[in-house]
């Protein structure tokens, strides 16, 4: 019989936490005391303080994908199975965004990398990204209370498995839209932050130019055109929105590739996204153990059309 062994991997981060406490003040008695003198007294002052931030905290952040802050907010995954009699098999899906770069008038910049490793389905995937994010506000609308955003991440690509390289970019819009007490892109906590509710939307397109690792590698240009969806809710411990206890959520894209010289039948494709995550610690990483739904593909990040349910430990800064 065989056994199988699912673990999941986390390379530790090590952080600093650093707080500081008090200084004396020191008091003298009133002149209209009989002594002649009275010693001044030390005092403690043990208010606490907010602890230092260390770059890592500052600039660092850890996801599913780096594209939006929506998809930020996504946990990376891990999955290793070793079965009896065969090689290991695994999964990564882990984005990483350092925010430490120079300040862009409404906007902001990041590098950005992403890698994604599967080999527990017959699709295999092994992309590496490697780039430059910037999310930048055109315009605010309704009176001021919200805002349509700008989204674009030129980067390297390479694909391990189709043998090729690729320099594209993901260009999109999404709205952080405030009406009233439904919001678009924006968190909708509880009065008593008990839970909290996210939906957001994109639209925009994707530009890949892909060229050949060898003479015989398919290449040429591709446009598509996209949209995504997606929502979650969170119910949070000690009503505190920062220290969620579960989350549930959905992401759905649809693409089609209104150009395609490249030659590889794309046309209309889809990626569905869901599960469930129940959060062990949240500072000054959540982690989390989750299970989730994948069906579809994704071209972009070198994702052939698969379907599979997947156990996993979860990071997420």
């Amino acid at each position: 019989m065989k056994r199988h062994i699912t673990i999941a991997l986390l390379v530790p981060v090590c952080f600093l936490w650093a707080g500081t406490l008090s200084a004396q003040t020191s008091k003298q008695d009133s002149l209209g005391q009989k002594k002649s003198a009275a010693a001044g007294t030390a005092k403690k002052d043990t208010t606490k303080k907010a602890p230092v931030k260390t770059w890592f905290d500052k600039y660092v952040k850890i996801g599913q994908s780096t594209a939006t802050s929506e998809q930020q907010s996504l946990p990376a995954r891990f999955n290793i199975t070793f079965p009896d009699h065969k090689g290991a098999s695994y999964l990564v899906d882990i984005g990483v965004s350092i925010q430490d770069m120079p300040k862009v008038v409404n906007g902001l910049l990041s590098f950005i990398g992403e890698y994604h490793r599967n080999t527990l389905t017959d699709s295999v995937q092994n992309n590496l990204q490697l780039g430059i994010g910037f999310h930048k506000i055109l315009f605010h609308f309704d009176g001021g209370n919200s805002t349509l955003f700008l989204i674009a991440d030129p980067q390297y690509s390479w694909d391990g498995v189709a043998k090729k390289n690729s320099v594209q970019s993901n260009v999109l819009l999404t709205p952080h839209w405030r009406p009233g007490k439904f919001h678009l892109g924006t968190p909708i906590q509880a009065n008593d932050t008990s839970h909290t509710m996210l939906f957001s939307l994109f639209a925009g397109s994707q530009l890949q130019n892909v060229f050949p690792s060898d003479t015989t590698a398919l290449h040429g240009f591709k446009l598509r055109v996209l949209s995504t969806g997606m929502a979650s809710y969170s119910f949070n411990r000690h009503h505190d929105f920062e220290n969620p206890l579960i989350t549930i959520f959905a992401s759905y894209s649809i693409r089609s590739a209104v150009i395609n010289r490249v030659g590889d039948g794309e046309k209309w494709t889809h990626l569905l996204n869901t599960g469930i995550n129940y959060v062990i610690a949240a500072k000054p990483l959540k982690i989390s153990i989750g299970g989730s739904f994948v069906e579809g593909s994704d071209y972009f990040s070198g994702m052939k059309a698969q379907q599979y349910f997947l156990v996993s430990l979860n990071v997420l800064k």
